[in-house]
């Protein structure tokens, strides 16, 4: 586990562009206050960092070199609208890609051998793009996603063929969306195990998420696919809740990418 000064501090030795972070204890609980409300700042753990709408994650496995780059995009927000408590995910959208340069990740590596999935969080603005936050491991949301890119059914072949370097070429494109109670919390499994017909994904004890993935990568034809079973009003009236914004949100910010050149 890294904490969030570990991070920083390692993304600064693999020259990462970092951003100008303030340390919260640094200043007074007046300034404390003004920090965490300014939308351009994101606190995490004892630090803020600056951040914009448009962020992302690059997730890569650390073993023997660097493999398998992968690129989500995840509005973590709870509530359309990006609005709303922040969860690990929500909003999921999945697929093959590499924004940051090989010698960078070869960098990571030399400082975290061996480390297995390690998940880079990049916030881009309009001058580049700057690293926010640095983990080992990766989101539950994450997980069904990779497997499914790698094509891969069995998360015990999964596993192997991970540990052997052997899965195959990732291809194509997933979403997901997480199915709960509202209020959000205990609710969330006995709310969705009503509905077996949809076959949601448990995620470890939290919710379910909805999920699909297409070998042919196509951002609304995805997420309309995702949410066409979900929209029948029965579901709605016997509590399930779910966000559905996100076709709207994932194309904001893959558009958004891909102007600026990091696709």
């Amino acid at each position: 586990m890294l904490t969030a000064r570990q991070g920083v501090a390692l993304a600064i030795q693999a020259k990462l562009n970092v951003p100008e972070f303030l340390i919260m204890e640094s200043y007074t609980e007046e300034a404390q206050r003004d920090i965490q409300t300014d939308p351009g700042y994101e606190i995490i753990e004892d630090i803020a960092v600056p951040v914009s709408e448009i962020q992302f994650d690059q997730v890569i496995f650390i073993k023997d070199g660097v493999h398998y780059p992968t690129l989500f995009i995840n509005d973590n927000a709870l509530l359309n609208g990006s609005m709303g408590a922040k969860l690990p995910a929500n909003l999921v959208t999945a697929f093959p890609g590499q924004v940051l340069k090989t010698k960078l990740l070869q960098n990571i590596e030399r400082l975290l051998p061996d480390a297995g999935y390690l998940t880079i969080s990049l916030s881009l603005f309009p001058d580049g793009l700057y690293y926010k936050h640095m983990s080992i491991g990766l989101v539950p949301d994450y997980i069904p996603h990779i497997q499914a890119l790698h094509n891969e059914e069995s998360p015990e072949w999964f596993h192997y063929n991970l540990i052997g370097l052997k899965l195959e070429k990732q291809e194509g494109m997933s979403v997901s969306c997480r199915l709960f109670s509202y209020p959000y919390g205990e609710d969330n499994f006995e709310i969705v195990n009503q509905f077996t017909e949809l076959n949601p994904i448990p995620l470890a004890d939290s919710c379910h998420m909805a999920f699909r993935h297409s070998k042919r990568p196509h951002i609304k034809n995805l997420w309309r696919d995702l949410y066409k079973p979900l929209i029948n009003p029965y579901y709605a009236h016997n509590g399930l809740v779910f966000r559905t914004d996100g076709e709207e949100r994932t194309l904001k910010i893959f558009k958004a990418m891909k102007k600026a050149g990091v696709l």
